[in-house]
């Protein structure tokens, strides 16, 4: 019986790096569509005046800026499966599909995209 990869397991030495990519993740987040019409995109709910404030980190947008022109210098596979695994967050099957990668070779690629950032001392 073979067991499913951890897609989420970082490695001890490379958890620096994994928290300024989860950072940028932060600084290039996808934003709401330029399609939605003005009237309802500064509309908020009335809700929100009885719900607990919602603290979120704050992100660094200096580091997120170095850290997305390191991801785009990678090679696409690698850049693509750092932007799949910390930006989009779609299905891991389709986005293994489009790659043309194994799950094992998708968590390998994930690692060596990592340490290739790493090597470049981004």
């Amino acid at each position: 019986m073979t067991t499913n990869p951890d897609f989420h397991y970082i490695s001890p030495e490379q958890k620096a790096i994994d928290e300024r990519l989860v950072n940028w993740s932060r600084f290039v987040q996808v934003k709401s569509p330029s399609w939605v019409s003005p009237i309802w995109k500064l509309g908020k709910s009335n809700g929100r005046q009885w719900a607990q404030p919602e603290f979120r980190p704050e992100c660094d947008t200096l580091d997120g800026m170095v850290m997305e022109k390191a991801v785009y210098m990678l090679p696409h596979v690698h850049r693509d499966s750092l932007r799949w695994f910390y930006v989009y967050c779609y299905g891991e099957q389709k986005f293994r599909r489009e790659a043309g990668l194994t799950r094992d070779g998708l968590v390998q690629v994930l690692k060596d995209a990592r340490q290739m950032l790493i090597n470049r001392r981004v």
